[in-house]
């Protein structure tokens, strides 16, 4: 069995290294748009356990960094058996990324773990997302849409169903928040109004509560002054949010169905607080060859009809 996944690895990464000059015509009619955007997750009892690991920041696949990361990630996968994992943007940083997606499905294959994940602003730095999406499409266990076509709306904008005996007893929201605009130097992009509405729409209708992830945080992230946070700390010298507010966090509060919003994008930063009600939540940076010395790790999700809690892991306290 091992000979076969290193055998299957090493296709990928011959395939990558042919294709690369081409991957962005060769994979533009691979993966569709779709207008579908909801799926269900069936569970066994009415509350799950979800693992965010973020910024995996995979950049060449077979060096020490990268597999540290794959072994940290299968460990605490291993150990907090959750129903779900969600990587919330740049699994990767790197001309070869559709072949280290295909090596993150394959792990996640082995460890027969739903998860999905939302596309970071590093994840198209070589390669179109589309391209990234081809050696994953066949995975049983991912759970993801690319989603409807909206303007100016990315690519993975979906929601997700938690049912248990067919009855959604939680929703989770998933959204691309894009990359840095071509047109403003070291400014981020932003959801669009098209994507604030498609959740508008969805999340009025919603009877149970709701998640969401999203790579890029928004602009609210920065608003902690005099508010202490419930978990983690802020290590990085500013909160490098979307460039344009259109009005996301306003519509949760409005809404009063979002419980919690969780982020990667600031590594050096982990930290949680509530404003006006929802928690706003950087994930745990989980990725080797990303910037920083900080504990990697990842944040357990905890969720039920009416429970909600949420904590920080660290690689170095599982054996």
């Amino acid at each position: 069995m091992k000979f076969k996944k290193l055998s299957r690895s090493w296709t990928y990464l011959a395939c990558s290294f042919l294709l690369f000059p081409f991957l962005g015509s060769f994979i533009q009619h691979e993966v569709d748009y779709t207008v579908e955007d909801t799926l269900t997750l069936e569970l066994d009892q009415p509350s799950a356990r979800i693992l965010q690991f973020t910024d995996l920041h995979l950049t060449f696949g077979l060096d020490a960094y990268d597999q540290k990361t794959l072994a940290m990630i299968k460990t605490i996968t291993l150990a907090e058996q959750p129903d779900l994992v969600v990587f919330t943007g740049d699994l990767t940083m790197s001309p070869l990324s559709p072949w280290l997606f295909g090596m993150v499905s394959d792990l996640m294959d082995t460890l027969a773990t739903p998860w999905t994940f939302v596309f970071g602003n590093h994840d198209d730095d070589f390669n179109p997302n589309r391209a990234n999406l081809m050696f994953i499409q066949n995975n049983p266990y991912l759970r993801f849409l690319t989603g409807p076509q909206l303007l100016q709306g990315g690519l993975g904008n979906f929601k997700m169903d938690l049912q248990y005996e067919e009855s959604t007893f939680y929703h989770l929201y998933f959204l691309d928040s894009k990359a840095e605009l071509k047109d403003q130097l070291f400014t981020y992009d932003y959801l669009s109004v098209a994507q604030v509405q498609w959740y508008e729409n969805h999340v009025q209708q919603d009877q149970a509560s709701s998640l969401v992830f999203m790579h890029i945080p928004l602009q609210e992230m920065a608003d902690f002054d005099g508010i202490p946070f419930e978990d983690g700390e802020m290590n990085e010298p500013a909160v490098y949010a979307q460039g344009v507010n259109t009005g996301f966090f306003d519509k949760a509060v409005t809404n009063d169905k979002t419980k919690a919003i969780f982020f990667g994008h600031d590594h050096l930063s982990n930290f949680s607080f509530y404003k006006e009600g929802v928690l706003l939540a950087y994930g745990q940076t989980s990725g080797y060859n990303g910037y920083g010395q900080n504990e990697r790790g990842a944040r357990l999700i905890v969720i039920g009809p009416s429970t909600f809690e949420t904590e920080l892991l660290w690689h170095k306290d599982y054996p």
